[in-house]
């Protein structure tokens, strides 16, 4: 409950959205890039942008899949406008 309450009381105090999820780290040449997240990254990134409040800056969480050339797999968080 407590951390519910964390949750809700700071999305209201981010200075600012997050940013589109190729923005979020750099994503080498060579990756293969996956058509969907998984549900637990879906999940997260809903979680996280709720936590950074992007739905008050008319924005909507997204995820970003690819196979790293090492062969691991990386799903990486951010927010698109709402209208996209």
């Amino acid at each position: 409950m407590a951390a519910l309450m964390f949750c809700a009381l700071t999305a209201g105090c981010s200075f600012g959205p997050t940013g589109h999820p190729r923005d979020t780290a750099a994503i080498p040449q060579d990756a293969e890039h996956l058509k969907e997240c998984s549900w637990f990254g879906n999940w997260g990134c809903a979680m996280n942008s709720l936590f950074f409040g992007d739905g008050s800056f008319e924005r909507r969480s997204a995820c970003m899949a690819y196979i790293a050339p090492s062969g691991s797999r990386v799903e990486q968080c951010g927010s698109v406008p709402v209208d996209r």
